[in-house]
């Protein structure tokens, strides 16, 4: 039985076996790539406005996983442009344990638990 990809944009077809759904691992592996990265975005919306480069250092990663985006103030749930910025893993740490964004973060979570009861 012939079949079409699944994926998206895909115009080859193939032998359908069982349960097969796509024509190649490549396809496959594109599909759930734009999959996860549609979820990345609902989940972490400030996730496109990472920057190239560490704001802090001026580090210059091999991969774009070396990278974090920054709460400015420290509230993960404040994604205003102007709150964000791009640092390495490193300048990312320190500047969470120095600034104890944490205390932040629990703080702004204790007063939304609060006005929800």
């Amino acid at each position: 039985m012939i079949a079409n990809c699944k994926r998206e944009n895909c115009i080859h077809e193939f032998t359908a076996k069982s349960n097969k759904m796509y024509c190649s691992r490549e396809c496959k592996q594109k599909a759930s790539d734009k999959r996860n990265n549609r979820t990345n975005l609902r989940k972490r919306p400030y996730i496109i406005h990472k920057k190239g480069v560490c704001e802090e250092c001026g580090f210059i990663p091999v991969n774009s996983c070396q990278l974090d985006v920054d709460h400015l103030d420290g509230n993960n749930k404040n994604n205003e442009v102007s709150n964000l910025q791009t640092l390495c893993a490193n300048c990312h740490r320190l500047k969470t344990y120095t600034n104890r964004d944490w205390e932040v973060r629990n703080k702004h979570n204790n007063n939304n638990n609060k006005l929800k009861l």
